[in-house]
């Protein structure tokens, strides 16, 4: 049983870590309140093997609610439920330029600075990241680098072990391809049979 639950900068790529998670098989919950972190916890722990693996995404887009979530690890840690923290983090100029580039807005950017927006979630996510279990920088980090390194830390043994077949079916309904082929115009044959 994997129970993990990932936090971070916002920005720093937890989407994309949501995405990898559930393509090696784990049931991801996204914008978790972090007072049903317990709850959902206990369901599967209480699972028989029948959800096992789970991952939570608590950040600070619940807004006051994202301070229950010490108070939810330390209720996990005394029910003596195992569980691992993701803490995605990336600079603060990588945060401003990837903000740049899709045009979203920072949840605390209301009425400040995208700079002090940046800086009052780092301060309010700092006890947050001292108790991570793996802390992945994700700054100038490609997409198939943050997929390796995710399948590394928390793809099962036994994945990838299997053949893959790819099956594809083409065909020419005028003859071989030669050369390049405008899809809305069939190609023309040398000896066309009349």
């Amino acid at each position: 049983m994997r129970f993990v639950i990932i936090t971070g900068m916002s920005g720093a790529g937890k989407s994309n870590t949501v995405r990898i998670l559930e393509d090696i098989g784990y049931f991801v919950v996204d914008n978790m309140l972090p007072s049903l972190v317990s709850n959902l916890a206990k369901i599967a722990f209480n699972s028989h093997g029948k959800m096992d693996k789970i991952a939570l995404v608590c950040d600070i887009r619940s807004g006051d609610n994202f301070y229950q979530l010490s108070k939810a690890l330390d209720n996990l840690s005394e029910e003596n439920y195992k569980f691992e923290i993701l803490f995605l983090d990336s600079t603060d100029d990588y945060l401003i330029n990837r903000y740049q580039e899709t045009r979203r807005h920072h949840p605390f950017s209301t009425n400040s600075l995208l700079t002090d927006s940046i800086k009052q979630e780092r301060e309010m996510l700092k006890s947050i990241k001292q108790k991570a279990t793996y802390t992945i920088d994700t700054t100038k980090k490609s997409q198939s680098w943050m997929r390796k390194k995710l399948e590394e830390i928390f793809a099962t043994e036994t994945m990838g072990k299997g053949m893959i077949i790819n099956i594809i079916s083409f065909g020419f309904k005028y003859g071989a391809a030669q050369g390049t082929i405008n899809p809305c115009k069939p190609p023309l044959l040398r000896n066309p049979i009349l």
